[in-house]
């Protein structure tokens, strides 16, 4: 009988030989003298009681070489990597399904890096939901990304079903990477970014990511917003600059953009981080006698 890899949502199937390359089978731990084992292996399937349980475990039952760290079971890791539980109609929980094969260039574009523990994938009807990383996932990730590198995100994300490469790339670089993602900037990267927005200008982020190794998106961009672009103040706030907040904030509310737009050379960030400070002085009694010295003129609200 032709054998086929029970794991989630794998294809490897001897019926269809041109999908197996190199993969190798291995039969489930028998029930009657490996049940916790089994148990194991089935848990880590990712199917459902109904789909898969040792009553149904037979000779026939299989796990390929692409679910093991090491391409096969070993006495470090006997077991397959845990995948992403695949309910009765194949389908993420909440009703979304896993996400389309797209390449790791084109889906890497359309991505703009954000401080997340999850990923939106998109449902049936088009609307788009969060699927959360598990402590699970998380600690799969650092296994394999220990045993693969970091930049053989294809074969990681091979292994963790329902996952693709970029997500596992971004999950590493922005959560799990103990030295990347957290360490400070260096001279030599605010000297690349200068460079890197010289010449793609500042709309196309994800780009100039690609160039920063270790760095994402919404990084690059933070970093030259805050710190690197030269029509940035980095000087202290004038009590005129905190009229035009205090006095737009109660017309705009939350808008820091707009609120930005209203003061040259400070941003939405520094001016976000900056209210903290104005809403104090505020609830003090300050502005209140000042703010009809100041006029704003709104080109849009």
């Amino acid at each position: 009988m032709p054998r086929r890899c029970v794991y989630a949502n794998c294809k490897s199937d001897e019926r269809y030989p041109e999908r197996l390359g190199d993969v190798v089978f291995f039969a489930f731990p028998k029930p009657k003298t490996q049940l916790e084992r089994c148990q194991i292996w089935i848990k880590h399937c990712g199917r459902s009681n109904s789909q898969l349980n040792p009553s149904k475990i037979t000779k026939n039952y299989h796990v390929c070489s692409k679910h093991f760290v090491n391409g096969r079971p070993t006495p470090e890791f006997p077991n397959p990597v845990a995948a992403v539980p695949v309910p009765d109609h194949r389908e993420h929980p909440g009703g979304c399904r896993t996400p389309p094969t797209k390449s790791m260039e084109t889906e890497k574009d359309s991505i703009i890096g954000t401080e997340s523990d999850s990923d939106t994938i998109q449902k049936k009807d088009g609307t788009s939901c969060e699927v959360k990383w598990t402590e699970e996932e998380d600690e799969n990730l650092k296994i394999l990304t220990n045993n693969f590198g970091k930049s053989d995100w294809k074969t990681i994300a091979s292994l963790l079903p329902g996952r693709t490469e970029v997500q596992c790339m971004q999950r590493w670089n922005m959560h799990l990477d103990p030295t990347a993602s957290k360490s400070y900037w260096t001279k030599d990267e605010d000297e690349k970014i200068a460079e890197l927005v010289t010449k793609y200008g500042t709309i196309n982020w994800p780009l100039i990511s690609k160039h920063m190794i270790w760095r994402t998106a919404k990084q690059c961009r933070e970093r030259w917003q805050n710190h690197l672009d030269p029509q940035i103040k980095k000087s202290a706030w004038t009590t005129e600059e905190e009229l035009i907040v205090y006095k737009a904030h109660l017309v705009l509310g939350n808008r820091w953009t707009e609120i930005a737009k209203l003061i040259p050379g400070r941003s939405d960030v520094s001016v976000k981080n900056h209210w903290k400070t104005i809403k104090k002085r505020a609830q003090m009694g300050f502005y209140r006698d000042e703010a009809d010295s100041i006029l704003l003129i709104f080109n849009s609200l």
